[in-house]
């Protein structure tokens, strides 16, 4: 709310955005951005890529493909509501695509100043993530966190889990 006061003031306010670390392959050389469709219209992101190519606007799931295989920074800013993983609820109906996808996910290294509305299956099937940010998730919008974090198997976090401020959501399923 904050950001968007400062904004209609023609305040610009330094954009803090969500890190990622991916890792791909010469046999897989793109990443897709997931979003969450219940939150569809909500929609309106930038990606800095981390190879010099920035794609603004976006109002949906994105795909990059990258010339060089290896590990690749995305930064994430604007509307940005809830990143998902996995585009069914039930766990038998996650799509080959979606599972490779999910195991490209190497790192969170900043949450940023996404204003988040849900992390309802958001890193499901993500094996090889490792949360090191040190920052907090704004989660004052969050209601389901349910899923988060299934089927990540080899999941790393850190003590600033403990920081979270979860006391808007109610389903932690």
């Amino acid at each position: 709310a904050l950001q968007k006061t400062l904004k209609s003031m023609s305040i610009n306010p330094e954009v803090v955005p969500f890190i990622t670390v991916w890792e791909t392959t010469s046999d897989d050389n793109n990443i897709t951005i997931p979003i969450n469709a219940d939150y569809l219209s909500d929609y309106n992101y930038t990606v800095n890529w981390g190879d010099g190519t920035i794609t603004k606007n976006i109002k949906n799931s994105i795909i990059h493909t990258y010339s060089n295989a290896g590990s690749h920074t995305v930064r994430i800013s604007g509307e940005f509501p809830a990143i998902r993983m996995v585009s069914s609820d039930n766990y038998w109906n996650t799509t080959q695509q979606e599972e490779a996808n999910a195991k490209k996910l190497q790192k969170i290294t900043q949450w940023g100043d996404i204003a988040w509305s849900s992390f309802d299956s958001a890193f499901r099937n993500c094996s090889n993530l490792d949360v090191n940010a040190t920052d907090t998730p704004a989660l004052s919008d969050v209601h389901s966190m349910s899923g988060m974090f299934s089927s990540a198997s080899n999941l790393k976090g850190n003590k600033y889990f403990d920081d979270w401020d979860v006391s808007s959501v109610t389903d932690m399923g």
